[in-house]
């Protein structure tokens, strides 16, 4: 027994002893953990990218939680048939592999001692650093790591010389710094480990990991980031506000960027939005709210729910580079969603008559104005002023918009709609949603409108209307009234009604109907199963709000598809433009080579010459037209199956002059 007692005192004096060395010249385990991992990072960084807890995200490294479900699902079937994702999909399967070899690889090589998730980056990782226009491979970044105890031991030998000369005989670069840092040189590369305490930092950039260094050691002069206001105010405080409405902690990315950084590395803003693109009406309009050049700082976090993502960002605007209009839009005043934007859900189809809306928006601002910009973005504004002048009441449309504008209260909303089977033949078939303006308006003022209905019913021939037609609704004093032509792409038909507080202008008597039914038969958004989770999200005060569901929308995609396949039947217009000149070159060669051009042909032999034309236009386009449509086909099958993944979505927008707030959910489809 005394054998035993002086056995296990002098195993553990050599426990003691062995503790006090590891202590003294590998790793202290008293030595505790870092505060705040932010508050080392430099406040100067152009991004930071920040996750917790990110071990808890995974089944097995480096699978999340739902790529079992996703892998098997006929969504990810249907994104790797598709033609424009399906390379993109391979590289992530390709990707995720070889993250699963390499750590397996890691624990091989270690005997089990070292796992990724584990004991590097499980518990925190935070990335940041500078971009570097023109290249992004030229960007400064540093990689903030919460480590267990076992990468700490690890760095703990890696002070010892003969550890660093077998790590440099391993084929690794290693060399130890003055400072207790270590370089690895790999190639042109040059990486910067340090570490303090259980955060460990690899950088490219020594003086970024210097600065970081000498904040954590509190001998820095500079401010950390986590200590910023665009980081307190844009994610700190909405995500602590997040949680307190829902109850529990957030499991979210935070996220930070300066636009203008990336946006030099990217080019993403050269041009775009372009105010005078020549083709695309839609992106002059958008050019009229979005100004690329004006944002400065931009935060979000990313919120992972089961089956539910929340995105909440924050723009800082550069105020002084907005346009008049922008400075007027920014300034709408938000209020409360119950006074104004709960009466135009209520009006938003959800199933009424088997048909629910695919989208719905509505926003605070001058409508009078934004009519102005919507005139100012069209291509062809003589369309529209020529008929009014020549009624001999209006100069044009704006001054038109600024009769009503008196009327128009500070505020829009628009619904869309699936294309149906339409009651006018029109000359311009469109798969476009059909869709619906909606103005509030003052009451005491509604005489206006009655007045304009009057205006365009008397004058319909003179605006180019073929027909008017009354459309009675239930429960509605006046009817609606339907303005007919078939010019009117799509279909063929505007429709116009009032009713309450409510000017309604659409291009769908149907879809105006359905709305009417949606109100009175409380079938709306508001009575919509997500409807409760959007609104717990929603703030007090607002400006703005977007629906979409997602299933519908993919409905929508699919009616472009086949209206691509079936128009490639006929010769289109831009192709037909952009190769008549050289066809005629051909058949002029082949059958009429007696005239040097199509000019010199007599009279009597141009019928014979058109038709040769036309004939060889169609055969070479039967030949074309797959590779010519295809892109069209692709683009529009890859946002079908997107949007199928989705069950509905909705955007909600706070302005100020000084910045755009927004928070955006995202409730997926289980994956089946």
């Amino acid at each position: 027994m005394r054998k035993l007692k002086i056995a296990a005192i002098v195993l553990s004096v050599l426990i003691a002893l062995l503790l006090l060395f590891v202590t003294a010249f590998i790793y202290n385990p008293t030595e505790g953990s870092l505060a705040d991992v932010r508050g080392i990072v430099p406040r100067n960084v152009d991004f930071f990218l920040r996750k917790t807890d990110l071990a808890n995200d995974f089944a097995e490294f480096p699978e999340p939680l739902f790529w079992g479900e996703f892998a098997n699902s006929r969504a990810w079937r249907q994104l790797r048939s598709a033609p424009m994702t399906s390379e993109a999909v391979d590289s992530v399967g390709k990707s995720l592999a070889d993250l699963r070899d390499l750590t397996q690889r890691i624990a091989a090589d270690s005997g089990g001692w070292i796992d990724l998730v584990r004991d590097v980056f499980g518990q925190e990782v935070v990335v940041a650093g500078t971009l570097q226009p023109p290249a992004f491979e030229r960007s400064k970044f540093c990689a903030y790591l919460r480590v267990s105890w076992r990468v700490r031991f690890l760095w703990g030998l890696l002070g010892w010389q003969s550890i660093q000369s077998s790590v440099v005989d391993s084929g690794v670069n290693l060399a130890a710094r003055p400072d207790g840092t270590f370089a690895i040189v790999q190639g042109n590369d040059t990486f910067y480990l340090g570490r303090r305490l259980d955060c460990l930092m690899v950088a490219n950039d020594d003086d970024l990991l210097q600065k970081s260094l000498a904040l954590a050691d509190g001998i820095s002069g500079e401010d950390a980031f986590g200590d910023s206001a665009s980081y307190r105010d844009g994610i700190e405080s909405r995500l602590r506000e997040w949680e307190e409405k829902v109850g529990y902690e957030a499991n979210a990315v935070e996220m930070y960027v300066r636009p203008d950084q990336l946006f030099a590395l990217t080019k993403f803003d050269d041009g775009w939005p372009n105010p005078r693109h020549p083709d695309d009406m839609n992106e002059r309009v958008l050019a009229s709210f979005l100004n690329l050049e004006s944002w400065r700082f931009l935060t979000s976090s990313v919120l992972f729910e089961p089956g539910y993502l929340t995105l909440q960002a924050k723009v800082e605007l550069n105020r002084n580079k907005h346009t008049g209009f922008q400075s007027e839009f920014f300034r709408a005043e938000s209020a409360p969603f119950e006074t104004w934007l709960t009466p135009f859900l209520a009006m938003v189809p959800e199933g009424v008559k088997g048909r629910g809306a695919c989208a719905a928006a509505a926003i605070r601002v001058a409508a009078a104005d934004f009519l102005a910009e919507m005139y100012h973005a069209l291509e062809d504004q003589a369309l529209i002023d020529d008929p009014l002048r020549a009624t001999g009441k209006y100069t044009g449309a704006l001054d038109l918009i600024d009769k009503l504008r008196p009327v128009l209260l500070p505020r829009i909303g628009f619904v869309f709609m699936r294309a149906r089977d339409l009651k006018i033949e029109v000359f311009e078939p469109s798969p476009a949603p059909h869709f619906a303006w909606v103005f509030w308006i003052r009451r005491e003022s509604r005489a206006v409108l009655d007045e304009l209905r009057d205006y365009l019913t008397v004058n319909r021939k003179s605006l180019g209307f073929t027909n008017v037609t009354e459309i009675k609704m239930a429960g509605l004093s006046q009817p609606c009234r339907e303005f007919q032509n078939p010019n009117i792409p799509g279909t063929g038909e505007i429709a116009l009604l009032i009713y309450n507080d409510f000017f309604i202008l659409s291009n769908s008597s149907f879809l105006a109907r359905d709305m009417m039914d949606a109100r009175a038969e409380s079938k709306s958004l508001l009575q919509d199963a997500a409807w409760p989770g959007i609104q717990r999200e929603l703030p007090s005060q607002i400006n703005g709000f977007v629906y979409l569901n997602g299933e519908r929308l993919s409905n929508v995609f699919g009616d472009y598809v086949r209206h691509v396949n079936e128009g490639s039947r006929e010769v289109d217009p831009s192709w037909m433009m952009s190769n008549r000149d050289r066809i005629e070159k051909r058949v002029l060669g082949a059958s009429f080579s007696q005239y040097g051009s199509p000019a010199q042909i007599p009279q009597s032999e141009q019928d014979a010459f058109e038709q040769a034309v036309d004939r060889e236009m169609n055969a070479e386009w039967l030949r074309q037209r797959a590779e010519y449509t295809a892109g069209d086909r692709e683009r529009y099958e890859e946002l079908r199956i997107l949007a199928g993944m989705v069950d509905a979505a909705y955007v909600q927008v706070e302005l100020d002059p000084q910045f755009i707030q927004l928070t955006s959910g995202v409730s997926l489809f289980p994956f089946q």
